[in-house]
């Protein structure tokens, strides 16, 4: 099992990674980089920061919307399997394009699964869908006419399988972003930058909190916030509406946006109903949109059975 330490993110754009990093014929590709994305772009920027404050108060900030995200309840610092059900799913990334609808399941240490479904076929249960499902060294492909492919052995069976651990390590990195407590540990600290304002796409008023970590990039966290009910005269930090992962541009590593829309509460905690994100490469840059989807459920250590992750056939014959 990987350990709860905490790591530095994985300059890849974590959402568009998580959700498969594929085609939709399972063709075992990684995305290439953002830079490159098709997509409209995004009005206005997130807003830049007021005059200086006090930075200490980040950790405060920070805490004020793990409680809120967590929905008052002690948060998820440790995973143990992970299922997000994504509608709507509209991605661009290089030559890549998927319009549809999408499940993924994760399952420590070394399990995972997702299968993705054309979107003019959402309506048809069972139509056109293709599972990719991962078992520690085993992976297979549940092809839409129902065939059941078999990768490990073969001779692109190791690279398609080193593909999945890494999308089954950044789906674990999304899971411990959704619910902040799994962000915090030895070495990261979080920097207060004070109140901003945003425009267009990125309207809101936020707090601007700097999460930083030796060896990874920095990720700011827009903040919305509101009087807190036992002092009006202070403010009180809830969901992050919007969260920034610095690029580098010398590196050819563009700045992405994801914008966290419409929180509601799950089952476990609040998580967003609209993800939207953008890509940009260097502060002058063209705002480049590479990611839209509607997650209707969300939820995290509840038990997932290990049979999620072989196809039927497989499973009966122990292979």
């Amino acid at each position: 099992m990987r350990s709860n330490s905490p790591v530095p993110f994985r300059r890849i754009s974590l959402l568009a990674a998580a959700l498969g990093a594929t085609t939709l014929l399972g063709a075992l590709v990684c995305f290439p980089g953002v830079a490159g994305a098709r997509g409209g772009a995004a009005p206005a920027q997130p807003g830049k920061r007021a005059a200086p404050v006090d930075p200490s108060h980040g950790p405060i900030y920070f805490d004020h919307a793990v409680r809120y995200v967590n929905d008052g309840k002690r948060g998820i610092h440790a995973l143990t399997d992970f299922f997000a059900d994504l509608h709507d799913v509209t991605f661009n990334v290089g030559r890549n394009r998927h319009e549809g609808h999408m499940r993924l399941w994760l399952k420590t240490p070394d399990k995972y699964r997702f299968e993705i479904r054309q979107k003019k076929n959402v309506r048809a249960p069972g139509q056109r869908i293709t599972t990719k499902m991962l078992d520690g060294e085993k992976m297979w492909i549940l092809h839409p006419d129902g065939q059941e492919q078999r990768l490990h052995g073969t001779s692109t069976g190791a690279g398609a399988i080193r593909q999945m651990k890494a999308d089954r390590r950044r789906l674990m990195d999304l899971a411990r972003f959704l619910t902040l407590d799994g962000l915090k540990g030895p070495g990261v600290t979080f920097l207060n930058e004070g109140p901003t304002q945003g425009s267009g796409t990125f309207a809101g008023n936020w707090f601007r909190i700097r999460r930083k970590i030796k060896g990874g990039a920095d990720v700011v966290f827009y903040l919305a916030h509101e009087a807190d009910p036992r002092d009006p005269r202070r403010r009180r930090a809830t969901y992050p509406g919007i969260v920034k992962i610095e690029g580098n541009v010398r590196l050819n590593e563009p700045t992405e946006y994801y914008l966290l829309k419409q929180w509601r509460r799950g089952p476990q905690f609040r998580y967003p109903t609209e993800i939207q994100a953008f890509s940009q490469m260097g502060p002058t840059g063209k705002m480049n949109s590479f990611l839209h989807a509607y997650p209707a459920d969300v939820r995290i250590n509840v038990g997932l059975q290990s049979t999620l992750f072989a196809p039927p056939v497989a499973a009966k014959r122990g292979k």
